[in-house]
């Protein structure tokens, strides 16, 4: 049977922070996104969030200041979805 992905196997809390990262991933300067199962494998070998979200932006993938505003904005989106 195979393992469950890295995102699978992240907490409902975890989930919501790795999607939250991929959403607000932009390729404007020609970066390559990061995948879903990217991100949680990094959440997986044992980085903070806070430390995924600097090395994302450091590569110029996500705009946001901090990883907080990445969530507020996120949590808006869906609830202006739902």
């Amino acid at each position: 049977m195979p393992s469950p992905s890295a995102f699978e196997s992240l907490s409902a809390g975890n989930k919501r922070i790795a999607t939250a990262l991929f959403e607000a991933q932009t390729t404007a300067n020609g970066a390559t996104p990061m995948t879903l199962e990217q991100i949680a494998q990094e959440r997986r070998s044992g980085r903070k969030w806070g430390d995924v979200f600097q090395a994302m932006k450091a590569q110029g993938l996500i705009q946001a200041e901090t990883l907080g505003q990445v969530l507020g904005r996120y949590d808006r989106a869906r609830h202006s979805r739902s």
